[in-house]
């Protein structure tokens, strides 16, 4: 299933879920995730498909929540609902204003294309934030994929990760450095002049 978004009145960017691909005009463009892959911040090596799929499983779940489809205790017996609760946790504790869900972004423009776990306002902050959700252990290039998705974006978000863990406990960490930006769009310049130079993703 090709799912299509909606970009300044006009139909924009394509993702294609199943191989995880971000079109526009059927140009194919870079993932921020991709573009940390091959720069060698991110080794996916390390990750299990089994802790992938989980991870995926539980932002399915978080989103399906925050919509409204769905809530924790449907998944009381299941291996989500203690990271399903620490989400709930974190926004009964910070009152977040949900503005996006899985918001998809960039194009052509900028050279590359991500999803926004959660577009939020905190009810101390007039700016928007961007809040990534992760299941798994802190990693040095989780805020360098932050600033990706703001970069894409083009926006200048406030940026926070949200750490979600199996006993139920939630871990929020501000990502405001500027070098995680200038990280990024070194990355990004490298791949695209291998686009250009006809090399692969």
């Amino acid at each position: 299933m090709i799912i299509k978004t909606k970009k300044g009145g006009h139909m924009g960017i394509e993702f294609d879920p199943v191989r995880h691909e971000y079109f526009e005009g059927g140009v194919l463009l870079p993932s921020v995730t991709q573009v940390l892959k091959r720069v060698g911040l991110l080794n996916t090596k390390s990750f299990s498909r089994k802790s992938g799929d989980f991870g995926k499983a539980v932002h399915e779940a978080t989103a399906l929540i925050d919509l409204g489809e769905r809530t924790v205790e449907d998944y009381k017996e299941d291996s989500k609902y203690k990271y399903l609760c620490a989400w709930e946790l974190f926004k009964e504790s910070h009152y977040p204003e949900i503005l996006e869900i899985e918001q998809i972004v960039g194009g052509v423009e900028v050279g590359c294309a991500g999803t926004l776990d959660r577009l939020v306002l905190f009810p101390w902050d007039p700016r928007p934030w961007v809040i990534d959700l992760k299941t798994g252990k802190t990693r040095l290039w989780h805020p360098v994929q932050l600033a990706g998705y703001c970069y894409a974006a083009q926006k200048e978000y406030r940026r926070m990760t949200v750490y979600i863990d199996r006993c139920g406990k939630f871990r929020p960490e501000v990502c405001e450095k500027e070098r995680d930006l200038r990280i990024f769009k070194g990355a990004l310049d490298f791949i695209n002049s291998e686009l250009h130079a006809g090399r692969r993703i």
